[in-house]
């Protein structure tokens, strides 16, 4: 038995990201987050293992992280709708004026 191993209690482990020596209760199985969440860090950090541990921090970080990602997809979504919309807009306004001008020259032609 190493060293190491000695002065680790059997209830700590290490997290597979930081290295740190963690009790238990403060770790967190990979697969046991969210689907989403569990296939970003998979794609991240591809050597893990199954039944990989990670810390409940990193995997409040990672949590953290992907809900930023998402949320920052939805604002530029978001924002690429009112372009569109503005764009609509504008055509809608033009193409009104247009009308406004056959209708104007129309009434002219009846005097």
């Amino acid at each position: 038995m190493s060293v190491d191993q000695q002065r680790q209690p059997k209830e700590s482990r290490r997290c597979e990201l930081s290295g740190e020596l963690l009790p238990r209760r403060k770790l967190v199985v990979v697969d046991h987050l969210r689907p989403t969440i569990a296939d970003r860090i998979r794609q991240d950090y591809p050597l893990l293992g199954p039944d990989a541990l990670i810390s409940r921090a990193e995997a409040d970080r990672l949590r953290s992280l992907n809900d930023y990602r998402v949320n920052l997809k939805a604002e530029l979504e978001i924002r690429h709708l009112h372009e569109k919309l503005d764009h609509l807009i504008s055509r809608q306004w033009q193409r009104l004026a247009e009308i406004q001008e056959l209708q104007i020259e129309l009434l002219q032609e009846r005097r």
